[in-house]
């Protein structure tokens, strides 16, 4: 992959995150699970304390969601909710939810205690940090 020949970490992980989520529109999920694995989760990424990872992963949740493939977004979620780190990206990642609420609308009231649950389980703080 030409990717992995960019020396500097920042620009390969954005180009990382950028094929990721363009897979993901051409509905090539296999493929975009793959490319965003390799992604490292504890890079500051475009939304300050969210890594680039969860942004990637939250692009191709709402791919999967365009397409209406809600299947693949719920194992997206459980899967990437399992290996999460962080309270920052847990929150971040329970975005990933959001597809779902139309089919099951009484998911709504778990999701909001899920994100107490996210608080308690990471002691309340979050990862910021200073630029």
């Amino acid at each position: 992959m030409v990717i992995a020949t960019i020396k500097n970490d920042n620009n390969r992980i954005e180009a990382l995150s950028d094929l990721g989520e363009a897979l993901a529109q051409a509905q090539e999920w296999a493929e975009a699970e793959r490319v965003i694995a390799t992604i490292g989760g504890s890079s500051w990424g475009p939304l300050g304390g969210n890594s680039w990872h969860t942004e990637a992963l939250r692009k191709m949740g709402a791919a999967l969601t365009n397409a209406k493939n809600y299947l693949q977004l719920l194992q997206l979620l459980q899967s990437s909710l399992q290996q999460v780190t962080t309270r920052d990206n847990a929150v971040a990642l329970l975005s990933l939810a959001y597809g779902l609420l139309p089919l099951k609308p009484e998911i709504g009231f778990d999701l909001l205690e899920s994100f107490s649950w996210v608080d308690d389980f990471f002691g309340g703080k979050n990862d910021s940090k200073s630029h």
